[in-house]
């Protein structure tokens, strides 16, 4: 190791977990590993590469994103030699230009990896498909479904939470139908569990035959291909 380095970020870096986590980084950023960033919040997806300068972590940043970026913003990415280890970083520079005209977004090392991931599967941005909806027989209402995964989504309630018969109804599991034009999907089971002013976060399991779960994972690849057709990856820094 270089003593630069090692007085510079080592000398930073104290407990146990933070050297961990700097080892990490400190790999992909000499192989320059691709990985695929999310923007939390706004669970935008992007490849990219690290390199590491003193107590930051550099970012490529993609193009058309700058809606999307801001300081004490988070982004989140997997280990790809270990998915299930994830690495939350916040933004210090939503965008910084290099001297070699490369341009970044600078944030600052972590102390831990991400100690949880409750749906353990990425989530998608579904804010721009307007005809995607969870279908409840139940109540017979039809809700937005804003973010996407294999496993659960996000709803946007007509009104407030507290008033919604998903969430204030005594039904623990309910049924639900994923509708996007004349595509449906059966699901089994949705329950609400993180629940926002306007907004509610369902679990939810498709019913157990071959064509739920084909239809799931088409639209799942259609929704993110969507996502990466609005932003223009970079992968130098």
């Amino acid at each position: 190791m270089k003593r630069a380095e090692r007085g510079g970020i080592m000398q930073w870096i104290g407990g146990r977990e933070d050297k961990k986590v700097w080892r990490v980084l400190k790999r992909l950023s000499t192989e320059r590993t691709p990985v695929t960033v999310e923007v939390e919040r706004y669970n935008v997806r992007f490849p990219a590469v690290l390199a590491l300068r003193r107590k930051h972590v550099l970012v490529s940043r993609p193009g058309r994103v700058s809606g999307l970026l801001h300081r004490h913003g988070t982004l989140r990415f997997a280990d790809p030699a270990e998915p299930s280890r994830e690495v939350r970083l916040e933004i210090n520079h939503p965008t910084f230009i290099l001297s070699n005209g490369s341009n970044v977004i600078v944030c600052d090392i972590p102390s831990q990896f991400v100690q949880s991931n409750q749906r353990q599967s990425p989530r998608f941005n579904t804010t721009n498909l307007k005809n995607l909806m969870l279908f409840v027989p139940q109540t017979n209402r039809r809700y937005r479904i804003v973010d996407l995964s294999e496993h659960g989504c996000k709803l946007r309630l007509n009104g407030e939470a507290a008033q919604d018969p998903l969430v204030a109804g005594a039904v623990d599991n309910w049924e639900g139908r994923i509708m996007v034009g004349t595509i449906g999907i059966d699901l089994a089971r949705v329950q609400p569990r993180a629940v926002g002013e306007h907004t509610v976060g369902c679990a939810f399991e498709t019913k157990p035959d071959e064509e739920a779960h084909r239809r799931l994972k088409n639209l799942l690849q259609a929704v993110e291909r969507n996502v990466s057709a609005r932003i223009s990856p970079s992968l130098t820094i």
